[in-house]
């Protein structure tokens, strides 16, 4: 699913997981340039923002979008980063898997 949110006024939309009936988890991150909502456990409005298309070919697609409407606990992250590039084998990966849960990220 997909939750929108506001941010100054903007519309913002991330990949939620549904954890009950009118309850997501958010799990995408933010643009650095955005408040950070990754694991923010939210409340939505039941009513689609969009409505799901008529077509059957297209419904297969379809990601229902529902607007948040209140923050029940925030994720904690005040950041993200994306990282690019070539992946560099997995020792060097896991090493920094490692130091970055050491870190509590």
């Amino acid at each position: 699913m997909i939750i929108r949110s506001e941010e100054n006024g903007e519309p913002m939309e991330y990949y939620a997981r549904r954890s009950g009936p009118v309850t997501a988890r958010i799990v995408e991150n933010a643009p650095s340039n955005r408040a950070q909502q990754v694991g923010d456990w939210v409340v939505f409005d039941a009513a689609l923002v969009h409505p799901a298309p008529e077509e059957e070919e297209a419904r297969e697609h379809f990601i229902p979008t529902y607007a948040q409407v209140h923050v029940l606990e925030r994720g904690g992250f005040a950041r993200s980063w994306m990282i690019d590039g070539a992946h560099p084998g997995e020792e060097a990966w896991n090493a920094f898997v490692e130091a970055a849960e050491a870190q509590g990220w």
